[in-house]
């Protein structure tokens, strides 16, 4: 009878640690237990401003229509400018521009270039112009909101009467090389170039 209870006892036992471990699992299942979601990948699409830059030549203009020079031919006390244009049409961004001088073939000896129409701001050429060019004068800008897309760069040149000061014959230092210059009348050619950036955004 001892042995039964004994048995009872131990089976008991076994029941009730069944039901413990059972509880715990339960419990620890809830207490573990959290809402998942995965979604589909998501996707935006950004658009890169556009960038147009194009750019307009223009001939070698006079400062007017002098009397004793035979028409659109330099010579000492001639003045003009040469034009140089920028078209950014289309483009989304805001532009900054400059114009350099390239290069210089058959420059008469005393004839200056200017970056203004008042020919107080010369640019010097070194003797050799650098591969990127000398700029002539400031940078110039084309906003998003400006109503006209187009710009202009523009070179100014002078040609003085007389360069140095003459003396009592009325004969200046600078009069020979005029003088050789006019005699062989080659055809001057200036090459420009206009370089165009995107503004940094702030």
């Amino acid at each position: 009878m001892e042995k039964q209870k004994k048995s009872v006892g131990t089976i008991a036992l076994v029941v009730l640690l069944l039901l413990v471990t059972i509880a715990s699992l339960i419990v620890a299942t809830y207490a573990w237990a959290r809402y998942t979601t995965t979604l589909p990948n998501g996707s935006t699409t950004v658009n890169v401003a556009k960038w147009n830059v194009n750019g307009a030549t223009g001939g070698a203009t006079f400062s007017k229509e002098y009397t004793h020079v035979v028409a659109e031919k330099m010579a000492p006390g001639t003045s003009g400018s040469m034009t140089a244009g920028i078209d950014v049409t289309g483009t989304e961004v805001d532009v900054e521009y400059k114009v350099s001088i390239m290069s210089v073939t058959n420059k008469p000896t005393n004839l200056k270039f200017y970056s203004d129409a008042a020919f107080t701001q010369e640019v010097t050429l070194p003797a050799t112009i650098p591969a990127t060019g000398t700029q002539v004068g400031d940078t110039h800008k084309i906003l998003i909101g400006d109503t006209s897309k187009t710009g202009t760069a523009t070179i100014y040149w002078k040609w003085d009467y007389q360069t140095g000061t003459p003396d009592a014959n009325g004969v200046a230092e600078g009069d020979a090389a005029d003088t050789t210059d006019g005699q062989n009348a080659e055809p001057m050619t200036v090459t420009y170039r206009i370089d165009a950036w995107q503004v940094q955004p702030e």
